[in-house]
């Protein structure tokens, strides 16, 4: 899957990955790298963008050494 993020274009799309992340980022491999570099919370719509805050919160209470310059 994180080899063919960029192939992902649709908000649907990108909502269910940043979704993944969030509920599974303990178990992913440099899970913040995967996201911090794949999306850009300006340039996203709005309910991606919706998902990437969610997601940054999860991923701070689950991770808070690695995550807190997301918040």
């Amino acid at each position: 899957m994180v080899s063919k993020i960029h192939e992902y274009t649709e908000p649907e799309a990108k909502s269910a990955i940043v979704w993944i992340i969030g509920e599974y980022g303990e178990k992913i491999k440099d899970c913040y790298k995967i996201f911090t570099e794949h999306f850009n919370f300006i340039e996203e719509s709005d309910s991606v963008k919706l998902q990437i805050l969610t997601t940054s919160v999860k991923m701070y209470l689950k991770m808070p050494e690695e995550c807190e310059d997301m918040i």
